[in-house]
């Protein structure tokens, strides 16, 4: 009896000490791809890992599809933390050394170079992204910011594949976001072609003038100039149809009856209001009830 209570005593340590190095379980993967404006590219993968277990967890794995430069790894705090990595199969493994208490999670964000993913393709640029997911999430997302002065290229072919959940502007970049669940072994090609904004010589000679003519005049010139950018911004965001939504509503008055939109640009109603609901939905289209009609406009704030 007493060896046994001995033998239970060792067992009991041994499982302790191996019980102390589990890890924790990642839950959600959410990319931030900020592109600069010498196309140099700054990609932020924040996850969260939980742990299921009753003791601590010390570590948590991070699989990448590519070898990341000047890797930094920090907690919710920004302190930096260690970490030691290697390539298996061609996966980048990341091994975050970290404790996280039982049945609570932490989050950590990884942020690295990856030069790689901007093409230059004729006279446009081509953001190219290849992401396989090593994990079933129901909570996974990619954010592609845009430098400044740039928009999305418009073409007869789609520009932006797969399509994007939203796209939308803070006034001086345009930014892009899928949001999704992704299942294990899942892979996806995040395609989006973009293009400096051109601005005309009117434009050009509106800044020199700005300045010719004194402090006062200068600040209103330029104030219209910002104005005008965040809308040209805007409006390189919208797909086709869109884009000839808002333009035909600005054509009139920016005030219009809805059914004439649909009419005048020979869209059919289920489609006009899947458009005009898209537009309500990320802040351009205001739309107001007129008796049995609607009147939409464009929202000033865009303007």
């Amino acid at each position: 009896m007493r060896k046994l209570f001995l033998l239970l005593i060792v067992f009991s340590a041994f499982s302790i000490v191996f019980a102390e190095d589990v890890g924790a379980k990642l839950n959600s993967i959410n990319v931030e791809i900020l592109i600069n404006s010498d196309l140099s590219v700054d990609e932020f993968v924040t996850v969260t890992g939980f742990n299921n277990y009753t003791v601590n967890s010390s570590y948590l794995y991070v699989f990448l599809n590519d070898i990341p430069d000047d890797l930094i790894v920090t907690d919710e705090n920004g302190t930096v933390l260690n970490q030691t990595s290697f390539v298996a199969n061609g996966i980048f493994t990341i091994r975050i050394l970290d404790t996280i208490s039982p049945k609570s999670s932490k989050t950590y964000t990884l942020k690295y170079s990856n030069d790689d993913i901007i093409q230059r393709f004729d006279n446009n640029f081509v953001f190219s992204y290849y992401f396989t997911s090593y994990y079933n999430l129901s909570d996974f997302s990619l954010e592609l910011v845009l430098p400044k002065g740039f928009g999305i290229t418009q073409k007869d072919i789609n520009t932006i594949s797969p399509p994007s959940s939203r796209i939308f502007s803070d006034g001086q970049q345009i930014i892009l976001a899928w949001e999704q669940g992704i299942n294990y072994l899942e892979s996806n090609i995040y395609l989006v072609f973009f293009e400096r904004i051109a601005f005309g010589l009117f434009s050009l000679w509106w800044i020199i003038g700005s300045v010719l003519l004194g402090a006062g005049i200068g600040a209103g010139v330029t104030y219209y100039l910002l104005k005008r950018k965040r809308k040209d911004i805007v409006t390189m965001a919208l797909i086709r149809d869109e884009k000839l939504v808002v333009d035909y509503v600005l054509d009139h008055d920016n005030e219009v009856f809805q059914n004439d939109v649909g009419k005048a640009l020979d869209f059919s109603k289920p489609k006009l209001s899947k458009i005009v609901h898209n537009l309500e939905d990320k802040k351009i289209l205001k739309v107001s009830p007129a008796g049995r009609k609607n009147k939409i406009s464009v929202n000033k704030k865009v303007l």
